[in-house]
């Protein structure tokens, strides 16, 4: 990866941004400074360079906001034809207490956004911040999407009986995730790498990415 160079913002001299090299195009984005924006400016494009380093094709978690705010990230991925989850617009738009009706509207502009953002419609589906509704499982699967990742338990894909189709349930654990393994010291990369193999191991009914 590029040097990443720190840069003066705004008109406060305290206000700095760290930009890799090469991407001085994120500075004159109207954001604010906060360090939440550092996945898009520089996180972001570490884990890229590990993932081309290995030869690994990414299951992406995409907000659809990113296809206005951030497109050099989709441009990045469809490059790598990166496989496409619908994981609502924002973090901070939850989708507790949506009507049915309006629901189905949220899911399917934002399935929208990002097929034509990427040219592929995704196939699976997490809301933000896990949030859902009675309804939402039935919603992926009648806008053409397999499999949902909201229910955080520790079983093996399964399939869900819903009203348009048998949709597959691909469980996102908070035992294996590794966020949980990043805040505890006690959790060693390698720890990590033997509970995902023994979780996650392909079964026939692993829905594609």
């Amino acid at each position: 990866m590029g040097a990443v160079r720190v840069a003066q913002a705004g008109k406060d001299a305290g206000d700095l941004l760290a930009v890799q090299a090469g991407r001085e195009e994120l500075l004159d984005q109207d954001h604010p400074v906060d360090g939440a924006l550092y996945g898009a400016r520089v996180g972001i494009w570490r884990t890229i360079d590990s993932l081309d380093k290995y030869g690994v094709r990414a299951s992406t978690l995409l907000n659809s906001l990113v296809a206005e705010k951030n497109p050099q990230i989709i441009k990045a991925g469809v490059e790598r034809d990166w496989a496409w989850l619908a994981h609502g617009s924002t973090n901070s738009i939850l989708h507790t207490g949506l009507e049915p009706a309006e629901e189905r509207e949220v899911l399917a502009e934002i399935v929208g956004t990002i097929e034509s953002a990427t040219g592929r419609r995704p196939k699976g589906w997490m809301g933000p911040a896990l949030t859902e509704t009675a309804n939402t499982p039935a919603l992926p699967a009648e806008l053409g999407l397999s499999y949902v990742l909201d229910w955080t338990n520790d079983d093996p894909p399964y399939h869900l009986n819903v009203p348009a189709c048998s949709a597959s349930r691909t469980p996102s654990s908070s035992t294996t995730s590794a966020s949980s393994f990043a805040v505890s010291p006690a959790r060693t990369s390698s720890r990590w790498s033997r509970t995902s193999t023994t979780y996650c191991a392909p079964t026939p009914s692993t829905p594609a990415g």
